[in-house]
């Protein structure tokens, strides 16, 4: 009985161990497997395939072309345009199109015709033309009116012809004696004969006198000047660009001698883009020149450069000395200080016009660089005449304060009329 126990006992003894034993195995496999599948989920697939298949796959664009099959196996070429042609980033602008190097290639061109857009105008910004460098706030040379304001300076407002007056004053200009101290001459390319006479001045009801001041600019006086019978102008000045404030016609210019030395000088330039005058005196085709006679070499040469045909009326020493006289008696007659040195050019030209013009209009005569309001006033209207404002308004021997007063007088005696601002003023 005892036996049968001890047996039974070491059967189930040996049962329970091989129970542990089987349990205690299992459980190690599933620790085993669970630590794997730890493993895996945390380092991810392994990369022996890959490597095997494409050594340095993730970095093959940086260091060769893509090889057949490279980019099945590359996740979804993320980085395909590496290996593409530059052209290929002009879709973050333009979307892919049939021939779309053509259509780019026209796009380019019409960028350079059309008006600048937002964000390219300081690459490509259309530059201003020397008619607008004189352009002022509050003025335009072609549509709007200058907001200077005179006050002081303007002539007087109401105005009204004096034909006694002016005869007066006529009386004192015909001792210039013109028909003496202007003598003709033809110069520069045209044909000689006896019965080409050389036209004479004339007389004339009305003359516009075109000064140079920029207080003509935005005038819009164009019209109202070449409605005149007679334009003179003054310096060889520039026209073109400027016909809505200054006019078209010209049929007299007077001239100093430093003008036309200058314009000598200009004519010899080897680069002729370089020589401001050449149009200019293009422009004043078939008017009278009136210059010194000292100069009058000058412009032969001149012609001949230009192959001009010029009808020149050059002064004598009497004109050029004896027109500050003449300005000083009349001075005297109505009550104004005597004028002291050489007359300017302007000058002369208004006392030439009392006498062969019977109602003289003057524009763009004004010296001074600023308005009442000290809103600035640029000297000439046109650049590039190489011309400096006058220091305290007298230049050399001009006083060009005492003469703006002179004229300003001649205005309110109804002897001349002065137009300072926009037309009809």
């Amino acid at each position: 009985m005892l036996a049968h126990l001890t047996e039974s006992t070491t059967c189930g003894a040996s049962r329970q161990m091989k129970t542990f034993i089987v349990s205690t195995t299992l459980l190690s496999l599933v620790y085993i497997l669970i630590l794997f599948a730890l493993r895996e989920t945390l380092q991810g697939p392994p990369l022996v395939p890959t490597l095997e298949i494409h050594p340095s796959q993730e970095r093959s664009t940086d260091i060769r072309p893509p090889q057949d099959g490279d980019i099945e196996i590359r996740p979804q070429q993320e980085r395909i345009t590496d290996i593409l042609p530059p052209q290929e980033k002009f879709t973050d602008i333009l979307p892919p199109q049939d021939a779309d190097i053509e259509i780019r290639s026209q796009q380019e061109t019409i960028t350079e015709i059309r008006p600048p857009q937002e964000g390219n105008t300081k690459i490509r910004q259309p530059q201003e033309s020397s008619s607008e460098i004189h352009s002022l706030p509050g003025t335009s040379a072609k549509d709007t009116k200058p907001a200077w304001t005179f006050g002081d300076l303007a002539p007087s407002s109401s105005w009204q012809f004096d034909a006694q007056a002016l005869k007066e004053v006529r009386d004192i200009t015909v001792k210039l004696n013109l028909k003496e101290g202007l003598q003709r001459n033809r110069v520069g390319n045209f044909t000689k004969s006896k019965k080409d006479k050389i036209p004479k001045i004339g007389h004339h009801d009305t003359c516009a006198l075109v000064g140079n001041g920029g207080v003509i600019l935005g005038s819009q006086c164009g019209e109202e000047i070449d409605s005149n019978d007679f334009v003179i102008r003054i310096d060889v000045p520039v026209i073109h660009g400027h016909e809505n404030d200054v006019g078209k016609r010209t049929d007299m210019v007077i001239t100093n001698m430093k003008t036309v030395k200058r314009m000598h000088e200009s004519s010899h330039f080897e680069n002729r883009s370089q020589d401001v005058y050449e149009n200019r005196m293009k422009s004043l085709s078939g008017a009278y020149l009136v210059a010194d006679k000292s100069v009058l070499q000058e412009i032969e040469e001149v012609a001949e450069t230009y192959r001009l045909s010029l009808i020149v009326l050059h002064r004598t020493e009497r004109i050029r000395t004896g027109t500050g006289a003449i300005a000083s008696e009349i001075a005297k007659m109505n009550g104004l200080p005597r004028m002291h040195g050489l007359p300017s050019t302007g000058l002369i030209t208004v006392l030439m016009s009392t006498i062969f013009c019977d109602h003289t209009h003057m524009y763009g005569f004004f010296p001074f660089t600023t308005d009442a309001k000290n809103n600035s006033i640029p000297y000439h209207y046109y650049p590039g005449d190489y011309v400096n404002p006058p220091l305290h308004h007298t230049t050399g021997s001009h006083n060009m304060d005492r003469e703006y007063d002179f004229f300003r007088d001649l205005h309110r005696r109804g002897i001349l009329k002065m137009h300072v601002g926009p037309s009809g003023e």
